[in-house]
């Protein structure tokens, strides 16, 4: 079943998170917040290859495809941010933009007037985190419960079977027992 989000758009998108930030992990100068920012990014960008590495019974193919969206709109913000913050980004990543002027300069602006659009992105991703981890989470539980329920069924029906087996045996054995008494009796 294809809901239109292939796993090209999950590499794409863990791509997107981890290069977004080891950008702002390799700009010297960066606050706690920013840094707080990046392990969030290293969350979401671990819960996104979760997601791909997932495999679920296709009786739950349509929860999977509630949680890539929500990883599709993760993507589509941090998409949006480095597009607004390209020439930030440029000199806060590690070895910056190779002129240390134009680098000192664009820390400043960041640190100065960027701390809103972090705070932004920061809550938007968290929110997006919470309920993709939280969705994640309940697949795995129902994903286990439709494993167990599967193996249950096979191992009733082995038992059937098994015992199905065991009452022929014990006939055939019970039916030899008797000709053998009846021949013994009989000569």
């Amino acid at each position: 079943m294809s809901f239109g989000f292939s796993v090209g758009d999950f590499l794409a998108a863990i791509e997107l998170v981890h290069d977004l930030a080891v950008a702002l992990s390799d700009g010297r100068g960066s606050s706690v917040k920013f840094q707080g920012l990046i392990q969030e990014l290293y969350s979401i960008e671990r819960v996104m290859i979760e997601i791909k590495n997932l495999q679920v019974p296709k009786e739950l193919e349509q929860r999977l495809w509630m949680i890539q969206q929500a990883t599709s709109h993760c993507q589509t913000i941090i998409s949006n941010f480095l597009r607004r913050n390209d020439s930030y980004m440029r000199c806060l990543r590690e070895g910056g933009s190779k002129a240390w002027w134009k680098d000192a300069y664009y820390k400043i602006k960041w640190a100065v007037y960027k701390v809103k659009d972090v705070d932004e992105l920061r809550a938007s991703l968290r929110g997006h985190a919470t309920a993709m981890g939280f969705m994640f989470q309940l697949l795995q539980i129902e994903s286990r419960e439709v494993t167990i329920t599967q193996i249950e069924s096979q191992v009733q029906s082995q038992a059937s079977s098994a015992r199905s087996s065991l009452k022929q045996l014990v006939l055939s054995l019970q039916n030899n027992l008797i000709q053998e008494i009846t021949k013994a009796t009989s000569e």
